[in-house]
């Protein structure tokens, strides 16, 4: 598994929620990470390592995950990373522009095209995403050595 200077952000591309919360970490690092969906082609090698270190599929699939030189980070693990390179962005941003599409799957239905349908769908979507950040990221910790 060949890592660069750059952290790696796998996500669950099958999920508009997870989508979201991966566009935001890359907009508010400024392209300082690699956001890769992690059921795709060019994270398979990352993929496979996760897996083959944790186990388990399911938990590969259950949390994102932040890869950097040495360590592997996974859920709520992820976040103080992230942090940090949003700060280094403001000095010097990357260059990783994230171009994946918005999957459909996780995405409230609301009927109806009025004011009243459009906030019950800004409601809907709130409360998912509140649910999945706690479910996937919020409630689980990992971090995988890499020496």
């Amino acid at each position: 598994m060949d890592i660069g200077n750059e952290p790696i952000l796998l996500y669950n591309e099958r999920c508009a929620i997870c989508y979201r919360l991966a566009r935001y970490a890359s907009k508010i690092t400024r392209g300082r990470i690699v956001v890769l969906g992690m059921f795709s082609e060019r994270s398979r090698a990352y993929r496979e390592e996760i897996i083959a270190r944790v186990d388990s599929v399911e938990i590969y699939e259950s949390m994102p995950w932040l890869i950097k030189k040495t360590k592997i980070y996974g859920g709520v693990s992820i976040l103080p990373h992230i942090a940090v390179e949003s700060i280094k962005a403001l000095v010097k941003p990357g260059s990783h522009e994230f171009r994946d599409e918005k999957p459909n799957m996780c995405e409230p239905e609301v009927e109806g095209g009025g004011a009243v349908a459009k906030l019950r769908r800004w409601i809907a979507l709130a409360k998912n995403t509140v649910v999945q950040l706690y479910s996937s990221v919020l409630t689980k910790r990992r971090v995988i050595s890499l020496d």
